[in-house]
C-alpha cells in the first residue's frame, strides 16, 4: 500500500496533465464541426490503412473464392447482354418499315443518369444494430456521400464519410438505412428497413392490404432519389402477413447480398446530382 501511494505521489501530477488533456481534446472534437470532420477523416484513414492490410492478406488466401465469383458474375452479365440483343432484335423486326426512320440508335438507348465505379470492402461488421462497411475508395478516387453502394447480388448500402483514400459506408444491416423498394409483380413501392435482428431479412413497409402479395416475388429499388437506379436488386418475399391495426402488410423480404461474404462491390454515382441539389435548393429558398 505504502508503495502504491509513494507511486500516486510521484506521478500525480502526470496523471492530472493526462485527464485533463483528454477532456480538453474530447471537447475540442466534439463542440467544433471543423476539428472533429478532421478528427473522423483522420481516424477513417489510420483504420483504413490498417484494414486494407488485413483485407489484403484475406484476400490472397481466397484467390480461387474471387475468381470462381468473378467468372460466375461475367458469365451472368453475359447472358443478360445476349438477352437484351434478343429483345432488341424482335422488337426491331416487329417495325413497320415505313416507321424505321423514327427509331434511331440513339432513340433506343437508355438514357444514361448513372456512373459505376468498383470498390473493395477492407471491413464489414454485421452482428450490431447500426452495422458499417470500410472501402478502399476516397475523395481522391471521386467518391462523394450519399453514393449507393451494391454488390454483384444485391444493394448494400450508402456511403456516408470519406476520406482522401477510404470510405465509410452505412450497411443495408443498419436501424437508420431507408430505401425505396418496389415489388415486381405489381410495381408497388415502400420503404426497405432492417429491424436488426436477422442479417438475412429486411422488412417492406407501407405496403396497402388490398394488394395481392406473392410469395417469391422479386423485391427491387423504386429509382425515387438519387441512390439506386430503378430495377436494382433488393431481394425476394420470403413471408408475409397481416397488421389491421395500422392496415399494411408486414412484408419479410429475403436479402439478395449475403453481408456475411462482402468483398467486391460498386459504387453509384448519378451524373445529374449537382441539378437535382439545385432544384432541391431553390425550392428551400422559396
Amino acid at each position: 500500500m505504502g508503495r502504491l501511494l509513494d507511486f500516486l505521489v510521484r506521478f500525480g501530477n502526470v496523471f492530472l496533465f493526462l485527464l485533463l488533456e483528454g477532456i480538453s481534446l474530447y471537447l475540442i472534437f466534439t463542440l467544433n464541426k471543423e476539428q472533429k470532420t478532421a478528427f473522423v477523416e483522420t481516424s477513417l484513414e489510420i483504420s483504413g490503412k490498417i484494414n486494407n492490410l488485413s483485407s489484403s492478406i484475406s484476400s490472397y488466401l481466397n484467390l480461387q473464392g474471387q475468381n470462381d465469383l468473378l467468372m460466375q458474375e461475367n458469365l451472368t452479365l453475359r447472358k443478360k447482354l445476349k438477352e437484351t440483343q434478343d429483345h432488341l432484335d424482335l422488337v426491331l423486326n416487329r417495325i413497320p418499315k415505313g416507321d424505321l426512320y423514327r427509331f434511331t440508335s440513339d432513340s433506343l438507348k437508355a438514357e444514361n443518369k448513372f456512373d459505376y465505379v468498383p470498390c473493395s470492402a477492407i471491413n464489414n461488421s454485421l452482428h450490431s444494430q447500426y452495422n458499417y462497411i470500410t472501402i478502399d475508395k476516397g475523395r481522391l478516387n471521386g467518391v462523394e456521400k450519399g453514393q449507393g453502394v451494391f454488390s454483384p447480388k444485391g444493394i448494400a448500402g450508402m456511403v456516408i464519410s470519406i476520406s482522401d483514400h477510404y470510405s465509410l459506408v452505412m450497411s443495408l444491416l443498419n436501424r437508420n438505412f431507408r430505401v425505396s423498394a418496389e415489388m415486381v409483380s405489381n410495381g408497388y413501392f415502400g420503404n426497405l428497413i432492417w429491424d436488426g435482428e436477422n442479417s438475412r431479412f429486411a422488412s417492406l413497409e407501407n405496403i396497402p392490404l388490398h394488394l395481392k402479395i406473392i410469395r417469391g416475388d422479386k423485391v427491387v429499388t423504386s429509382g425515387y432519389g438519387t441512390l439506386f437506379p430503378k430495377g436494382f436488386v433488393v431481394g425476394t418475399i420470403d413471408d408475409f402477413e397481416e397488421d389491421a391495426q395500422v392496415g399494411f402488410w408486414k412484408i419479410k423480404v429475403r436479402l439478395a447480398t449475403d453481408f456475411g461474404r462482402i468483398d467486391n462491390l460498386y459504387l453509384v454515382k448519378h451524373t445529374r446530382i449537382e441539378e437535382i441539389d439545385s432544384l432541391k435548393a431553390t425550392e428551400n429558398n422559396k
